[in-house]
């Protein structure tokens, strides 16, 4: 037994219990040990059908407490808390104490608001309307809303006063932003003072080198030369700084002049060059295997994985080294990643082998991330190597999976011509370094250890086709060298996109540019009905909180500046864009990312999942999963998906087809196993919740035979629902392990305008971010023609309990309460789950509008002609 309480955001509740009557009962066997997730199921194919559970057992276990009371979350500036009752506790392996009678009171030490403004604003939310339906003291919800301004920070962006430019480069080296690239990206070159140019990256400021002379005009044979070091990105291949005009002067990089003095002796130079050998080719998350590591570039992608298998066990690697002094010593840095753990430390083992001879081995335990270093004996060096891998399993040790991240060869160089550009690692103490190119006009050498303040070395007097300069630092340095043929070119040079001149809205649309033409006609309808909206480019965000990144981070920091200082303060949001895990397309197959999804460790079973839900908690603290604002995703690719779906949510609303169908609430049912009797939960759920004039209607795989289960799932589509709800299990593409409804079905759906809202109480057919085949619910959203009008479902695993809770909450708000707003709706399940079930806020996800209202106009009754009486 839970229920939610609202509570004054500052007090500090009390719990006062009485009137308690309970009695103490003997238990005939043991307490059975409460289960956890763990491992999968998977269906006759190997597919994964659902997350299992498993007994733990706990290492301390302790009596439970009768009544407790515990965070909930924060919800629009309402904190909320869950009063849970535990009527029966065990309190040994024999005996249980059952309370038969108790009354509990909460009691705060702060009042609530009387803030005639505040009451007004709140009593006109529809996320704090769905909260008072859902807490024990409705009445109080309003007047316990705190004053958002004061609770979080201000406005996230800096007011650029000039235009800003983004400088987006994916190589490393000596780079160059010319006149023209800047006039021809529209930056008002004419018209700066290049003594107030400022280069930045992530808001530190990036000394960098003026090519021209020293007047106020920046000339067309002037330009700017910066270090670029691209930091690894998941989001995309490179990095983007940022050049803007301001009231001061820029950052210019120092130079240091190289030569040394005669003592200490000059020490023959070594050149170390690092040689990086990787390829992106699995996404750790597809092994299901829980909550793992980062790998080496913060990203989830690896090369290859091992078991102790023959076929797996060994792996071998070319490592061409065409530049490498092979009578010297080099090393070899290893990235791995467990992602079996057992109860034997270490549980891995990995042997290394260099073109044939053992260099060592690396040893590790758990579903844990390594690095290590080997050292390559100038024996076993060539210019063309094989680099062997082999898994071992350590003493006890049965159950081994790893996954090879990347390898990256420090080696010196040999005295061969290295091209134009050359990035290299010095040694330790003065030292005398001779570099060969292919010819050394206008050459540059930085210093550049610390990438971000570089330094530039003077006094350099080169010969043809080498240069030779003596260095006197006492640590070990980095250095960048470029001839003019080694100067590199941005890849792109643009002005950043300016935000809308926005300051309040109801409704958020965020779309690409390329997008827009298409969502005009849902832009209109929101306004019709009220709603102040603002279309907002997700570039023109990504430029403004991201500092041009695309990344997830920066759109939820736009909503936060939004929900802070906004009047009104926003309800809903639509993204309007499909987003994957391969954002960078490793595979050939892969849609673009169109607008970033935010990825948690959410999910017990698979880890990280996309969680759009993470977008909108931005009242609360990092810890609150609840969210502050209704949030749905259109997974469109191309602008007439966009058309396809908008006009199907337009004419939903505002030309529905009449009839019968649109009351009809079908509930398909998976065949009942260990994971759940769901022909049961979906019974319990009609039972609760679906009265006249709504007409339930079943399809229960556990009481028909398969085929026939099939042909009337396939006609229900047909004949059109209003509500349909499947509670069973599932992949990413079909229901149940029979093949009870597939993406291949879905997309020869003709149901025309008889358009469901689609419930879907099972596992991964949210799954939007596979990149290379539709799921199941994004099949449903963008056929045309047909489908579904929303769809709610999972992006990860799930367990019936929690599922039950989930549609009980959305059942409540549609059919019983009468409340259309399907984000009020799934915002109502979410809030309905108990503390067991937290995943489930964040992986079930609403593809469609969360403004779209569901249709209530459901006839009470029909006469078919001719009507003959008597």
């Amino acid at each position: 037994q839970a229920t939610l309480i609202a509570v004054p955001v500052d007090a500090q509740p009390t719990l006062v219990i009485s009137a308690v009557q309970q009695s103490t009962h003997m238990l005939s066997q043991p307490v059975a040990i409460a289960p956890q997730p763990s491992g999968v199921l998977t269906d006759e194919q190997g597919d994964v059908i659902g997350g299992d559970y498993r007994p733990v057992a706990d290492p301390n276990p302790q009596t439970p407490s009768l009544v407790q009371l515990a965070e909930a979350g924060t919800v629009r500036g309402v904190r909320l808390m869950r009063l849970t009752l535990l009527p029966v506790r065990p309190i040994s392996d024999a005996a249980y104490v059952a309370a038969d009678e108790v009354t509990v009171q909460v009691r705060f030490d702060t009042q609530a608001t009387t803030d005639s403004l505040m009451l007004q604003t709140a009593a006109s939310d529809k996320l704090l309307q769905t909260v008072q339906t859902l807490v024990a003291n409705p009445g109080q919800v309003t007047g316990y809303q705190s004053l958002l301004q004061q609770q979080l920070q201000q406005a996230f962006v800096e007011t650029a006063t000039t235009p800003t430019m983004a400088i987006e480069v994916s190589q490393t080296g000596i780079t160059a932003v010319t006149y023209s690239d800047l006039d021809d990206a529209d930056f008002p070159v004419d018209s700066v003072n290049p003594h107030k140019l400022h280069l930045k990256r992530d808001g530190a400021e990036i000394p960098f080198e003026w090519d021209g002379d020293g007047d106020t005009v920046f000339e067309t044979n002037e330009r700017i030369l910066f270090f670029a070091s691209p930091r690894p990105s998941r989001w995309l291949n490179g990095d983007v700084y940022l050049l803007n005009e301001d009231a001061v002067d820029g950052a210019r990089i120092n130079t240091r002049p190289v030569a040394i003095p005669a003592t200490p002796p000059e020490v023959d130079d070594v050149v170390w060059l690092d040689t990086t050998i990787e390829e992106n080719k699995l996404y750790t998350p597809d092994c299901l295997c829980g909550n793992l590591p980062f790998g080496r570039d913060g990203d989830r992608w690896v090369w290859d994985f091992m078991i102790p298998d023959p076929q797996f066990q060994d792996r071998t690697y070319n490592v061409p080294l065409p530049t490498a002094d092979t009578s010297v010593d080099a090393e070899v840095t290893l990235w791995f990643i467990g992602y079996t753990s057992v109860s034997s430390n270490p549980d891995h083992q990995v042997d290394v082998s260099w073109n044939g001879a053992s260099i060592g081995s690396v040893m590790w335990d758990g579903k844990t991330a390594v690095t290590n270093t080997l050292t390559i004996p100038a024996a076993n060096l060539q210019t063309t190597n094989e680099m062997t891998l082999s898994l071992v399993n350590p003493a006890g040790v049965t159950v081994n999976g790893i996954w090879f991240d990347a390898a990256q060869v420090r080696y010196a160089r040999s005295g061969a011509q290295t091209g134009n550009a050359l990035t290299f690692t010095g040694e330790s103490g003065p030292r005398k370094y001779t570099i060969g190119l292919a010819n050394t006009t206008d050459l540059r050498i930085y210093d550049v250890t610390a990438v971000d303040t570089p330094v530039m070395l003077a006094g350099l007097v080169p010969d043809a086709k080498q240069i030779t300069f003596r260095d006197s630092t006492a640590e070990s340095r980095r250095y960048a060298v470029a001839n003019s043929s080694g100067i590199i070119s941005p890849d792109h040079v643009r002005r950043l996109k300016s935000l809308q001149n926005a300051n309040g809205a109801d409704y958020i649309l965020i779309a690409p540019e390329a997008f827009m033409p298409a969502v005009d006609a849902l832009v209109a309808l929101r306004q019709s009905q009220g709603l102040q909206v603002v279309v907002e480019d997700v570039q023109a965000i990504y430029d403004n909180y991201g500092d041009g990144l695309p990344v997830p981070e920066a759109i939820h920091d736009y909503l936060a500046d939004a929900y802070v200082n906004w009047s009104p303060v926003p309800q809903y949001v639509l993204l309007v864009g499909d987003g994957s895990f391969d954002p960078k397309q490793y595979r050939a197959a892969s849609t673009p990312t169109w607008i970033a999804p935010f990825f948690m460790e959410a999910d017990p079973w698979i880890g990280e999942v996309p969680v759009d839900n993470r977008f909108v908690t931005v009242d609360g603290g990092n810890e609150d999963f609840l969210p502050d604002m209704l949030i749905g995703r259109l997974p469109v690719n191309s602008l007439s998906e966009v058309q396809i779906v908008v006009d199907k949510i337009v004419a939903y609303e505002t030309a529905p087809e009449f009839g019968p169908w649109a009351g009809q609430v079908t509930f398909v049912a998976d065949n009942t196993d260990n994971a759940g009797d769901f022909s049961y939960h979906s019974s319990s759920l009609i039972g609760e919740f679906v009265d006249p004039p709504w007409v339930p209607r079943t399809i229960f795989l556990q009481d028909n035979p398969l085929d026939e289960t099939i042909a009337a799932v396939q006609a229900q589509w047909a004949n059109g629902s209003g509500i349909l709800f499947y509670n069973g299990h599932s992949s990413r593409h079909q229901w149940a392990a029979e093949r009870l409804f597939h993406t291949d079905d879905a997309v020869n759906l003709h149901n025309g305008a008889r358009l469901p809202v689609v419930l879907e109480m099972t596992c991964l057919t949210g799954s939007f971010h596979v990149p290379d085949l539709p799921t199941l619910d994004e099949e449903l959203i963008t056929q045309e023609n047909g489908g579904a009008a929303a769809v709610w479902g999972a992006t990860g695993l799930g367990v019936a309990t929690g599922h039950h809770e989930l549609s009980s909450g959305f059942l409540q708000t549609v059919i019983v309460d009468a409340n259309p707003i399907i984000g009020q709706a799934a915002l109502a399940g979410k809030l309905n789950l108990k503390n067991f079930h937290r995943d489930l806020i964040d992986t079930f996800t609403l593809l469609g509008d969360p403004a779209m209202r569901v249709t209530l106009d459901i006839p009470d009754a029909f006469v078919y002609l001719p009507l003959v009486s008597r």
